[in-house]
Protein backbone atom coordinates (compact mmCIF):
# COMPACT_ATOMS: atom_id res chain seq x y z
CA UNK A 1 0.00 0.00 0.00
CA UNK A 2 2.81 2.55 0.75
CA UNK A 3 3.97 2.22 -3.20
CA UNK A 4 0.30 2.52 -4.08
CA UNK A 5 0.01 5.73 -2.17
CA UNK A 6 3.75 6.90 -3.27
CA UNK A 7 3.31 6.72 -6.63
CA UNK A 8 -0.32 8.75 -6.75
CA UNK A 9 1.27 11.47 -4.67
CA UNK A 10 4.41 11.47 -6.88
CA UNK A 11 1.74 11.71 -9.65
CA UNK A 12 -0.58 14.25 -9.13
CA UNK A 13 -2.78 16.32 -6.67
CA UNK A 14 -5.91 15.00 -8.15
CA UNK A 15 -7.77 12.35 -6.21
CA UNK A 16 -7.55 8.76 -8.15
CA UNK A 17 -10.47 6.44 -7.57
CA UNK A 18 -9.78 2.91 -8.00
CA UNK A 19 -13.61 2.38 -8.53
CA UNK A 20 -14.49 -0.02 -11.08
CA UNK A 21 -11.46 -2.35 -10.68
CA UNK A 22 -10.84 -5.10 -8.22
CA UNK A 23 -8.10 -6.55 -6.47
CA UNK A 24 -6.13 -3.45 -7.79
CA UNK A 25 -2.48 -2.44 -8.13
CA UNK A 26 -1.04 0.44 -8.96
CA UNK A 27 1.77 0.27 -11.26
CA UNK A 28 4.41 2.44 -12.92
CA UNK A 29 4.68 2.43 -16.81
CA UNK A 30 8.12 1.09 -18.17
CA UNK A 31 9.29 4.74 -18.51
CA UNK A 32 7.50 5.74 -15.18
CA UNK A 33 6.01 8.58 -17.75
CA UNK A 34 2.62 6.96 -16.36
CA UNK A 35 0.84 5.62 -13.31
CA UNK A 36 -1.68 2.85 -13.71
CA UNK A 37 -4.48 1.21 -12.03
CA UNK A 38 -4.72 -2.06 -12.80
CA UNK A 39 -6.97 -4.91 -11.97
CA UNK A 40 -10.29 -7.39 -12.62
CA UNK A 41 -13.26 -5.59 -14.11
CA UNK A 42 -16.77 -7.89 -14.37
CA UNK A 43 -18.07 -6.93 -17.58
CA UNK A 44 -21.29 -8.75 -19.04
CA UNK A 45 -21.44 -9.28 -22.80
CA UNK A 46 -23.85 -11.16 -24.88
CA UNK A 47 -23.86 -11.89 -28.50
CA UNK A 48 -26.00 -13.59 -31.46
CA UNK A 49 -23.20 -13.69 -33.74
CA UNK A 50 -20.59 -16.35 -32.54
CA UNK A 51 -20.38 -19.29 -34.93
CA UNK A 52 -21.92 -22.47 -33.79
CA UNK A 53 -18.30 -25.09 -33.64
CA UNK A 54 -19.33 -28.86 -34.00
CA UNK A 55 -16.14 -29.67 -32.83
CA UNK A 56 -15.45 -30.17 -29.05
CA UNK A 57 -12.45 -29.10 -27.56
CA UNK A 58 -12.39 -32.22 -26.00
CA UNK A 59 -11.80 -33.66 -29.83
CA UNK A 60 -8.31 -31.82 -29.85
CA UNK A 61 -6.72 -35.00 -27.95
CA UNK A 62 -3.03 -34.29 -28.76
CA UNK A 63 -0.58 -32.10 -30.97
CA UNK A 64 -1.18 -34.14 -34.38
CA UNK A 65 -4.95 -33.39 -34.13
CA UNK A 66 -4.00 -29.37 -33.50
CA UNK A 67 -1.24 -29.52 -36.45
CA UNK A 68 -3.88 -31.36 -38.95
CA UNK A 69 -7.06 -28.51 -37.96
CA UNK A 70 -4.57 -25.98 -38.61
CA UNK A 71 -3.48 -27.49 -41.84
CA UNK A 72 -7.18 -27.55 -42.85
CA UNK A 73 -8.08 -24.22 -41.78
CA UNK A 74 -5.32 -22.66 -44.16
CA UNK A 75 -5.73 -25.05 -47.15
CA UNK A 76 -7.20 -23.59 -50.15
CA UNK A 77 -10.81 -23.10 -50.14
CA UNK A 78 -13.16 -23.27 -46.81
CA UNK A 79 -13.09 -27.15 -46.05
CA UNK A 80 -12.58 -26.20 -42.31
CA UNK A 81 -15.27 -23.84 -42.05
CA UNK A 82 -17.56 -26.08 -43.87
CA UNK A 83 -16.83 -29.26 -41.66
CA UNK A 84 -17.58 -27.63 -38.13
CA UNK A 85 -19.44 -24.48 -38.52
CA UNK A 86 -23.39 -25.26 -38.34
CA UNK A 87 -24.72 -21.94 -38.21
CA UNK A 88 -24.90 -19.07 -35.06
CA UNK A 89 -25.22 -19.20 -31.31
CA UNK A 90 -26.39 -16.60 -28.87
CA UNK A 91 -23.30 -16.54 -25.85
CA UNK A 92 -23.32 -14.11 -23.11
CA UNK A 93 -21.80 -14.15 -19.36
CA UNK A 94 -19.90 -11.65 -17.07
CA UNK A 95 -15.85 -12.50 -17.48
CA UNK A 96 -13.48 -11.22 -15.40
CA UNK A 97 -11.19 -8.33 -17.73
CA UNK A 98 -8.23 -7.57 -16.65
CA UNK A 99 -7.47 -3.99 -17.40
CA UNK A 100 -4.65 -1.45 -16.81
CA UNK A 101 -5.86 2.20 -16.59
CA UNK A 102 -2.74 4.35 -17.31
CA UNK A 103 -2.38 8.70 -16.52
CA UNK A 104 0.29 10.80 -16.80
CA UNK A 105 2.64 11.49 -14.20
CA UNK A 106 2.57 14.54 -14.05
CA UNK A 107 -1.09 16.19 -15.30
CA UNK A 108 -3.29 13.41 -14.00
CA UNK A 109 -6.08 11.90 -15.27
CA UNK A 110 -7.07 13.52 -18.82
CA UNK A 111 -10.90 13.28 -18.63
CA UNK A 112 -11.42 14.94 -22.34
CA UNK A 113 -9.87 11.73 -23.89
CA UNK A 114 -8.92 8.15 -23.34
CA UNK A 115 -6.99 5.81 -26.04
CA UNK A 116 -8.87 2.20 -25.48
CA UNK A 117 -5.69 -0.25 -26.59
CA UNK A 118 -6.85 -4.01 -28.03
CA UNK A 119 -3.88 -5.92 -28.34
CA UNK A 120 -3.58 -8.66 -31.27
CA UNK A 121 -3.03 -12.12 -31.31
CA UNK A 122 -0.34 -14.02 -29.35
CA UNK A 123 0.36 -10.68 -26.84
CA UNK A 124 -1.94 -9.36 -24.35
CA UNK A 125 -1.73 -5.61 -22.98
CA UNK A 126 2.07 -5.74 -22.13
CA UNK A 127 2.47 -4.71 -25.94
CA UNK A 128 1.43 -1.60 -25.35
CA UNK A 129 3.83 -0.83 -22.73
CA UNK A 130 6.93 -3.67 -23.30
CA UNK A 131 10.02 -1.20 -22.21
CA UNK A 132 11.76 2.14 -22.45
CA UNK A 133 11.45 3.29 -25.77
CA UNK A 134 8.98 0.62 -27.20
CA UNK A 135 5.97 1.40 -24.73
CA UNK A 136 2.80 2.93 -26.66
CA UNK A 137 1.72 3.89 -23.48
CA UNK A 138 4.86 5.91 -21.84
CA UNK A 139 4.64 8.18 -25.36
CA UNK A 140 0.66 8.81 -25.28
CA UNK A 141 1.33 9.98 -20.55
CA UNK A 142 4.35 11.87 -22.56
CA UNK A 143 1.34 13.82 -24.65
CA UNK A 144 -1.10 14.02 -22.22
CA UNK A 145 -3.40 11.14 -22.50
CA UNK A 146 -4.90 8.73 -21.05
CA UNK A 147 -4.48 5.16 -21.92
CA UNK A 148 -6.70 2.30 -21.40
CA UNK A 149 -5.26 -1.08 -22.30
CA UNK A 150 -6.78 -5.09 -21.52
CA UNK A 151 -6.48 -8.63 -21.51
CA UNK A 152 -8.89 -9.33 -24.26
CA UNK A 153 -10.95 -12.61 -23.31
CA UNK A 154 -9.44 -15.79 -23.67
CA UNK A 155 -6.19 -13.85 -22.94
CA UNK A 156 -3.31 -12.99 -20.04
CA UNK A 157 -5.06 -12.12 -16.63
CA UNK A 158 -8.83 -12.39 -17.56
CA UNK A 159 -10.77 -15.20 -17.99
CA UNK A 160 -10.33 -18.53 -19.93
CA UNK A 161 -13.62 -20.07 -21.35
CA UNK A 162 -14.61 -22.57 -23.59
CA UNK A 163 -12.03 -22.26 -26.59
CA UNK A 164 -14.01 -23.37 -29.54
CA UNK A 165 -17.59 -21.73 -28.80
CA UNK A 166 -17.05 -18.51 -26.12
CA UNK A 167 -13.53 -17.35 -27.82
CA UNK A 168 -14.80 -15.52 -30.73
CA UNK A 169 -14.53 -12.45 -32.39
CA UNK A 170 -18.21 -11.31 -31.95
CA UNK A 171 -18.19 -12.03 -28.40
CA UNK A 172 -14.83 -9.84 -27.75
CA UNK A 173 -16.48 -7.36 -29.97
CA UNK A 174 -19.47 -6.79 -27.57
CA UNK A 175 -16.82 -6.89 -24.85
CA UNK A 176 -15.19 -4.04 -26.10
CA UNK A 177 -18.69 -2.29 -26.40
CA UNK A 178 -19.09 -2.88 -23.27
CA UNK A 179 -15.88 -1.55 -22.05
CA UNK A 180 -16.27 1.75 -23.55
CA UNK A 181 -19.36 2.13 -22.68
CA UNK A 182 -18.19 1.90 -19.18
CA UNK A 183 -15.38 4.20 -19.69
CA UNK A 184 -18.09 7.10 -21.24
CA UNK A 185 -20.16 6.60 -18.33
CA UNK A 186 -17.75 6.93 -15.45
CA UNK A 187 -16.97 3.11 -14.13
CA UNK A 188 -13.81 3.63 -14.02
CA UNK A 189 -11.60 5.86 -11.55
CA UNK A 190 -15.22 7.53 -11.42
CA UNK A 191 -14.24 9.49 -14.72
CA UNK A 192 -16.33 9.71 -17.35
CA UNK A 193 -14.47 10.46 -20.72
CA UNK A 194 -16.16 12.71 -23.03
CA UNK A 195 -14.35 11.57 -26.03
CA UNK A 196 -12.55 7.59 -26.87
CA UNK A 197 -10.17 7.04 -29.43
CA UNK A 198 -9.87 3.17 -30.62
CA UNK A 199 -6.49 2.16 -30.83
CA UNK A 200 -5.63 -2.05 -32.07
CA UNK A 201 -3.10 -4.00 -33.25
CA UNK A 202 -3.70 -7.11 -36.27
CA UNK A 203 -6.94 -8.67 -33.92
CA UNK A 204 -7.42 -6.06 -32.69
CA UNK A 205 -7.52 -3.99 -35.37
CA UNK A 206 -10.39 -5.89 -36.18
CA UNK A 207 -12.22 -5.63 -32.92
CA UNK A 208 -11.76 -1.65 -33.22
CA UNK A 209 -12.91 -2.03 -36.73
CA UNK A 210 -15.77 -3.70 -35.75
CA UNK A 211 -16.80 -1.65 -33.14
CA UNK A 212 -16.73 1.14 -36.00
CA UNK A 213 -19.02 -0.61 -37.96
CA UNK A 214 -21.52 -2.44 -35.67
CA UNK A 215 -21.56 0.57 -32.40
CA UNK A 216 -20.32 3.60 -35.26
CA UNK A 217 -20.87 5.73 -31.66
CA UNK A 218 -18.29 4.36 -29.42
CA UNK A 219 -15.16 5.80 -31.02
CA UNK A 220 -13.95 9.23 -32.02
CA UNK A 221 -11.32 8.18 -34.24
CA UNK A 222 -9.63 5.03 -34.92
CA UNK A 223 -6.09 3.91 -35.05
CA UNK A 224 -5.58 0.77 -36.76
CA UNK A 225 -2.36 -0.85 -36.82
CA UNK A 226 -1.22 -4.10 -37.95
CA UNK A 227 -4.08 -4.36 -40.60
CA UNK A 228 -5.03 -4.03 -43.96
CA UNK A 229 -7.81 -5.26 -46.14
CA UNK A 230 -4.92 -7.88 -47.62
CA UNK A 231 -4.24 -11.13 -45.93
CA UNK A 232 -2.01 -12.58 -48.47
CA UNK A 233 0.59 -13.71 -46.05
CA UNK A 234 -2.07 -15.19 -43.57
CA UNK A 235 -1.10 -18.99 -44.57
CA UNK A 236 2.05 -18.49 -43.83
CA UNK A 237 2.25 -16.44 -41.07
CA UNK A 238 -0.07 -19.04 -39.31
CA UNK A 239 2.51 -21.89 -40.92
CA UNK A 240 5.29 -19.53 -39.18
CA UNK A 241 4.14 -20.11 -35.75
CA UNK A 242 3.74 -23.68 -36.00
CA UNK A 243 0.75 -23.65 -33.29
CA UNK A 244 0.93 -26.03 -30.68
CA UNK A 245 -1.24 -26.80 -27.27
CA UNK A 246 0.11 -23.92 -24.99
CA UNK A 247 -0.16 -26.70 -21.61
CA UNK A 248 2.56 -28.56 -23.35
CA UNK A 249 4.43 -25.99 -24.79
CA UNK A 250 4.89 -24.31 -21.56
CA UNK A 251 2.80 -25.63 -18.04
CA UNK A 252 4.34 -23.51 -15.61
CA UNK A 253 2.33 -20.59 -17.53
CA UNK A 254 -0.71 -22.43 -19.47
CA UNK A 255 -1.06 -25.92 -17.20
CA UNK A 256 -4.49 -24.71 -16.66
CA UNK A 257 -5.85 -24.73 -19.60
CA UNK A 258 -7.11 -26.50 -21.57
CA UNK A 259 -6.25 -28.32 -25.27
CA UNK A 260 -8.32 -25.70 -27.19
CA UNK A 261 -5.40 -23.03 -26.15
CA UNK A 262 -2.76 -22.73 -28.74
CA UNK A 263 0.91 -20.80 -28.69
CA UNK A 264 3.87 -20.39 -31.16
CA UNK A 265 6.04 -23.22 -30.73
CA UNK A 266 9.02 -20.84 -30.21
CA UNK A 267 10.81 -17.97 -31.06
CA UNK A 268 11.35 -18.88 -34.30
CA UNK A 269 8.51 -18.91 -35.74
CA UNK A 270 7.99 -15.55 -33.79
CA UNK A 271 10.70 -13.81 -35.63
CA UNK A 272 9.07 -14.85 -38.84
CA UNK A 273 5.74 -13.75 -38.32
CA UNK A 274 6.07 -10.29 -36.39
CA UNK A 275 9.42 -8.96 -36.81
CA UNK A 276 12.09 -7.38 -39.65
CA UNK A 277 15.47 -8.61 -40.12
CA UNK A 278 17.70 -5.78 -38.90
CA UNK A 279 14.93 -4.01 -37.75
CA UNK A 280 14.47 -4.83 -33.72
CA UNK A 281 16.55 -5.58 -30.50
CA UNK A 282 17.41 -9.24 -29.55
CA UNK A 283 15.80 -8.59 -26.26
CA UNK A 284 12.70 -7.45 -27.64
CA UNK A 285 12.32 -10.68 -29.70
CA UNK A 286 12.99 -12.61 -26.30
CA UNK A 287 10.25 -10.74 -24.88
CA UNK A 288 7.99 -11.88 -27.76
CA UNK A 289 8.54 -15.55 -26.69
CA UNK A 290 8.88 -15.41 -22.97
CA UNK A 291 5.30 -13.19 -22.86
CA UNK A 292 3.87 -14.84 -25.72
CA UNK A 293 0.34 -15.39 -25.70
CA UNK A 294 -2.91 -17.89 -26.58
CA UNK A 295 -4.75 -18.20 -29.80
CA UNK A 296 -7.94 -20.38 -30.20
CA UNK A 297 -9.25 -21.99 -32.72
CA UNK A 298 -12.31 -19.81 -31.78
CA UNK A 299 -10.75 -16.69 -32.51
CA UNK A 300 -9.14 -18.18 -35.72
CA UNK A 301 -11.78 -18.55 -37.43
CA UNK A 302 -14.18 -15.55 -36.36
CA UNK A 303 -11.91 -12.76 -37.15
CA UNK A 304 -12.96 -12.30 -40.51
CA UNK A 305 -16.66 -11.87 -39.81
CA UNK A 306 -16.61 -8.54 -37.48
CA UNK A 307 -14.63 -6.97 -40.03
CA UNK A 308 -16.46 -4.41 -42.42
CA UNK A 309 -17.27 -1.60 -44.49
CA UNK A 310 -17.89 1.47 -41.85
CA UNK A 311 -20.26 3.43 -44.11
CA UNK A 312 -21.60 5.46 -41.10
CA UNK A 313 -18.44 6.20 -38.84
CA UNK A 314 -17.51 9.42 -39.85
CA UNK A 315 -14.78 9.94 -37.70
CA UNK A 316 -10.78 10.35 -38.24
CA UNK A 317 -9.25 7.08 -39.06
CA UNK A 318 -5.30 6.21 -39.29
CA UNK A 319 -3.58 3.18 -40.79
CA UNK A 320 0.29 2.57 -39.53
CA UNK A 321 1.26 -0.61 -40.62
CA UNK A 322 5.18 -2.01 -40.87
CA UNK A 323 6.23 -1.14 -44.43
CA UNK A 324 7.50 -5.47 -43.86
CA UNK A 325 4.38 -6.91 -42.59
CA UNK A 326 4.44 -10.25 -43.44
CA UNK A 327 1.02 -11.58 -42.86
CA UNK A 328 -0.49 -8.60 -44.33
CA UNK A 329 1.93 -7.90 -47.28
CA UNK A 330 4.40 -10.93 -47.93
CA UNK A 331 7.17 -8.35 -46.78
CA UNK A 332 6.22 -5.38 -48.82
CA UNK A 333 3.27 -3.66 -47.99
CA UNK A 334 3.96 -0.94 -51.11
CA UNK A 335 3.27 -3.85 -53.62
CA UNK A 336 1.34 -3.26 -55.84
CA UNK A 337 0.74 -0.21 -53.87
CA UNK A 338 -0.06 0.84 -50.67
CA UNK A 339 -1.55 -1.19 -48.72
CA UNK A 340 -1.97 0.80 -45.54
CA UNK A 341 -3.65 3.52 -47.69
CA UNK A 342 -6.26 1.11 -49.58
CA UNK A 343 -8.18 0.43 -46.08
CA UNK A 344 -9.22 3.85 -46.23
CA UNK A 345 -11.68 3.89 -49.12
CA UNK A 346 -12.09 0.44 -49.08
CA UNK A 347 -13.43 0.46 -45.32
CA UNK A 348 -14.08 4.44 -44.36
CA UNK A 349 -15.59 5.61 -47.40
CA UNK A 350 -17.12 8.70 -44.87
CA UNK A 351 -14.29 9.02 -42.53
CA UNK A 352 -13.14 12.80 -42.19
CA UNK A 353 -10.64 14.50 -44.18
CA UNK A 354 -7.69 14.44 -41.43
CA UNK A 355 -7.95 10.24 -42.20
CA UNK A 356 -4.32 8.88 -42.94
CA UNK A 357 -2.05 5.84 -43.23
CA UNK A 358 1.90 5.80 -42.83
CA UNK A 359 4.09 2.50 -43.44
CA UNK A 360 6.61 2.16 -40.26
CA UNK A 361 10.49 1.44 -42.42
CA UNK A 362 12.10 -1.44 -41.13
CA UNK A 363 8.71 -2.72 -39.46
CA UNK A 364 7.08 -6.05 -39.35
CA UNK A 365 3.40 -6.92 -38.26
CA UNK A 366 4.34 -6.28 -34.45
CA UNK A 367 5.09 -2.46 -35.17
CA UNK A 368 5.76 -1.89 -30.85
CA UNK A 369 8.52 -3.86 -30.99
CA UNK A 370 10.67 -2.46 -33.48
CA UNK A 371 13.64 0.30 -33.78
CA UNK A 372 10.57 2.66 -35.67
CA UNK A 373 8.20 2.13 -32.90
CA UNK A 374 8.72 5.76 -31.60
CA UNK A 375 8.49 7.51 -34.61
CA UNK A 376 5.08 5.46 -35.16
CA UNK A 377 4.21 6.51 -31.62
CA UNK A 378 4.48 9.86 -32.08
CA UNK A 379 3.03 9.96 -35.61
CA UNK A 380 0.29 8.33 -34.14
CA UNK A 381 -0.41 11.31 -31.01
CA UNK A 382 0.09 14.05 -33.64
CA UNK A 383 -2.87 12.38 -35.44
CA UNK A 384 -4.92 12.34 -32.58
CA UNK A 385 -3.90 16.15 -31.74
CA UNK A 386 -5.10 16.87 -35.30
CA UNK A 387 -7.79 15.39 -34.48
CA UNK A 388 -8.68 17.51 -31.91
CA UNK A 389 -8.79 14.86 -28.98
Amino acid sequence: MALATGLLCAASNIAVSTSGFANVEFVPSSNGSAVCIQGNVPVYASTTKNQNITMPVSAITNQTVVTETIVEFLMAGEGLKQKILSGTTTVSGTYNINARLCYPRNTGINAHSVQFLTHGGGFDKAYWDIAPGYSYVDVAAASGYTTFSYDRLCTGLSSHPDAHNVCQGPLQLAIAHSLILMLRNGTFASTPFKHVIGTGHSFGSGITNGLTVEYPADLDAAVLTGFTTNFTGQPTFFASLDLTIANLNNPIRFGGLSNGYFVANNYVGNQFAFLKGGGFPAANLAFTEASKQTLTLGELLTLGPIIGRATNFTGPVAVVDGESDWMLCLGNCTVPTDLAAAVLPNLYPNASKGSESYLVPLSGHAVNLHYGAQVAFEHIMEFVRKSGF
